[in-house]
């Protein structure tokens, strides 16, 4: 089924789909002041605990130093801790901070509110399709699962 679709139509489907998760994200940075890869990394240390800089570095799949960069810019804002780790003078555990966990919620609240009040003028049918993509799109777009 999907050789019979022509390229450009792929090409503008997946244009769409970028432009929105483009547009959501910036309207989520005029809304909470965080970029989407800030908010990932909260949710990130939300499902995950606290973590060594080099595994979010990893999890986020950046270099070393835009790790730390971006955990001492939301540790500015209170949203996240640094500890150092007993024994290694170079070793970094981050965690979320109250003030993490509470913006946390409240994107994911945020999220929820939109998705339920838009999605709900859509057919059913529709819906499942969408909730059966947004499931497996990491494998569609063949990204690797978080590590």
């Amino acid at each position: 089924m999907l050789a019979s679709i022509p390229r450009p139509r792929i090409d503008e489907l997946l244009f769409r789909f970028l432009a929105a998760v483009y547009g959501w994200e910036r309207e989520l940075h005029a809304r909470f002041g965080l970029d989407y890869q800030q908010i990932y990394l909260l949710q990130h240390l939300r499902r995950n605990a606290s973590q060594r800089v080099t595994d979010i570095a990893e999890a986020l799949r950046v270099p070393l130093f835009q790790a730390t960069r971006l955990v001492n810019r939301l540790a500015e804002k209170d949203y996240l801790c640094k500890q150092k780790v007993a024994g290694d003078r170079r070793a970094v555990l981050v965690g979320l901070r109250p003030k993490g966990e509470q913006v946390v919620r409240l994107v994911e609240e945020h999220n929820q509110r939109l998705i339920v009040a838009n999605a709900s003028r859509l057919p059913e049918n529709v819906i499942q399709s969408l909730l059966v993509t947004a499931a497996e799109i990491g494998d569609i777009l063949h990204i690797p699962e978080e590590a």
